[in-house]
């Protein structure tokens, strides 16, 4: 998992900025990184999971508070997963009717076989739109979960939420661009013709626009623009 201080030394480093730099501050470049999540947040479409105890309400099902999946909001739910063992014997004995009744305990083996198979297959499959329904800020499932685990898009992206290597790659590279641009701007205002020492403002200015031109082309051709709930 990489952090905002780990994307802050990349920056320096990329940069050359050194241990101390009087040009480009940490807060600077800790705006950057927002920036740049807030760009890619109406493409990422990339799930973070969470696994939480529901609150048993009745016999007939019980909740979960969205701001216990993310505090900072959830912009989608994109599945609902068992995160317990929830087969009950009427399950195991799904497609085999009255024969398990009428040849008992040959069917033994075959009977707990498919019974793990269905099991494997429930915990696999989303229960979001049938064993569970979001209504309001709050997250309804049916009785027998006592623990689900959740899907979601983050409303607020943090770079350290962000667990795909290509998406952390183009936050990476967009922050570097942002930071090279403010750099290039903050050299050339003292730049002066009488000056023998001449800056390489020019140059990063034009790195860093090409740069983030052909990130946000990319974006728009690799994300997908996520549904709000």
């Amino acid at each position: 998992m990489i952090t905002e201080q780990d994307v802050i030394e990349y920056v320096k480093d990329d940069l050359g900025l050194g241990i101390v730099n009087l040009e480009l501050d940490d807060d600077n470049i800790k705006r950057n990184i927002k920036r740049a999540l807030l760009v890619m947040s109406s493409y990422y479409s990339v799930p973070t999971y969470k696994t939480i105890d529901v609150t048993s309400t009745s016999s007939s099902g019980g909740y979960i508070p969205l701001e216990e999946v993310d505090a900072d909001g959830v912009s989608t739910i994109t599945a609902v997963y068992p995160a317990d063992t929830i087969l009950k014997t009427e399950a195991t004995l799904l497609g085999l009717g009255m024969l398990y009744m009428g040849v008992g305990q040959r069917l033994d083996t075959q009977i707990n076989a498919y019974a793990g198979i269905v099991q494997k297959m429930s915990l696999l499959e989303s229960i979001l739109g049938r064993g569970a329904k979001l209504v309001g800020d709050k997250l309804y499932v049916d009785n027998f979960y006592s623990k689900i685990t959740v899907a979601y898009i983050p409303e607020t992206l943090k770079i350290d939420k962000i667990t795909d290597g290509d998406w952390l790659r183009w936050a990476l590279e967009y922050t570097i661009a942002l930071s090279k641009r403010q750099l290039a701007q903050t050299r050339g205002k003292y730049m002066v013709d009488s000056n023998p020492t001449k800056t390489n403002a020019e140059t990063l200015l034009n790195e860093a626009n090409t740069k983030l031109v052909e990130l946000e082309e990319e974006l728009k051709n690799k994300g997908t623009i996520k549904v709000i709930r």
